[in-house]
């Protein structure tokens, strides 16, 4: 895919305009732990919980109104939990990190499923780095 955009990029001959967007990390707050895509995390049960993601903009165009959207979902639920925010801008390689509130914590010891998306932009070519997927364990 990105030897693709490559030579599509190198036949224009000029600048062309790049949008994409990726997760640079996430990291579930109070307890300032690092989620890492396909692992399983243990987290304090906390009513101040809160996830904070950063956002890169890996394209050469400015990009607004960029949607964040974190969904959490344990086996005891039939709907998943879900949370967008928006950050209104991320100019070209810079990271902007954005702070979502409002999950619950999921039943104790269950195994819930977390997943972090952010963007696609418009145009945006390559999305298998908007995605992070991993497992979280509340504990007391």
């Amino acid at each position: 895919k990105v030897l693709n955009m490559l030579e599509g990029l190198k036949s224009t001959g000029n600048l062309q305009a790049v949008h994409g967007v990726a997760i640079a990390k996430v990291v579930a707050s109070p307890d300032d732990k690092q989620i890492a895509a396909g692992k399983t995390h243990n987290l304090t049960s906390s009513d101040e919980l809160a996830f904070l993601v950063s956002v890169e903009n890996q394209g050469n165009m400015s990009e607004k109104e960029v949607p964040v959207e974190i969904t959490l979902l344990s086996a005891d639920q039939t709907e998943p939990q879900k949370v967008t925010m928006t950050i209104p801008e991320v100019k070209p390689k810079e990271t902007v990190t954005v702070t979502v509130k409002g999950l619950n914590p999921t039943t104790y010891g269950e195994v819930a499923t977390l997943k972090v998306v952010a963007g696609p932009v418009k145009d945006e070519k390559f999305t298998d780095n908007n995605t992070i997927e991993a497992n979280v364990i509340f504990t007391l």
